[in-house]
């Protein structure tokens, strides 16, 4: 089974001019990465580079595995981002437009849900042309 470090590791060498550079922004040594990418492309059972002395250069293969690679921890990004706002981790901003009825009617109640609920998320509240509450 493909792991996630693994993909990092390979997204890693693929962006830095040497593999010790690569190691270096993953917190590993070098031989460390050099095992992580010789057991995904074991996994694959596929050659992701060609070893040109101490410089390892992508394969065809290795370069769109590289591009899924990209687009795979983009979409755990996601998920991981999706996941915190529905248990309450949010944070963004919220602008709200209102007429002056729902100013002084609905909206104090919502905003006494909400604001306790998502206390990192920024609210801004325009009545008309006017900013009438920030908060977060």
């Amino acid at each position: 089974m493909i792991e996630l470090r693994h993909i990092r590791h390979l997204l890693a060498v693929a962006a830095h001019p040497t593999v010790q550079a690569a190691a270096d922004a993953v917190f590993l040594i070098q031989p460390a990465l050099t095992k992580s990418i010789a057991r995904l492309e074991n996994e694959l059972d596929a050659k992701l580079f060609d070893r040109r002395g101490r410089k390892l250069v992508l394969t065809e293969l290795g370069g769109r595995t590289v591009s899924r690679g990209e687009q795979l921890l983009r979409q755990v990004r996601e998920m991981e981002e999706e996941v915190a706002l529905w248990q309450g981790g949010g944070k963004g901003e919220v602008n709200i437009g209102v007429d002056p009825e729902v100013e002084l009617s609905m909206l104090p109640d919502v905003l006494e849900t909400f604001v306790p609920t998502y206390p990192g998320v920024k609210i801004t509240v325009r009545c008309a042309t006017r900013r009438i509450i920030t908060s977060g």
